[in-house]
């Protein structure tokens, strides 16, 4: 007599048809990931520059100062901004009219 003895599991050819649907997946989405991180850098960058424009301007009328002239970050902190901004892509804000 031979028992029936009924074994479940997943063939080597599904195995590789759920790696291959993750891979493609994969191959889809983390293109997409990067894209967005480098949108949400400039936009954190884009606005921590206009942190810096508003706080220099008001730095500029409280300190008779032309507009023209070049202000240091630090020279902001505390007064006009609680903190120095930090560029999200490792850049700095030295001057008022750096780029990150």
């Amino acid at each position: 007599m031979r028992s029936e003895k009924c074994e479940r599991g997943l063939t080597l050819v599904e195995v590789m048809i759920v790696i291959a649907i993750i891979s493609i997946l994969a191959a889809i989405a983390v293109p997409n990931f990067v894209k967005l991180r480098q949108r949400v850098r400039l936009a954190s960058c884009s606005a921590n520059l206009g942190l810096i424009r508003r706080a220099i301007a008001r730095y500029a009328v409280d300190s008779n100062l032309d507009l023209s002239q070049t202000v240091q970050v630090e020279q902001l902190v505390p007064d006009y901004i609680q903190v120095a901004p930090v560029c999200p892509s490792g850049g700095t804000y030295s001057t008022a009219h750096g780029r990150c």
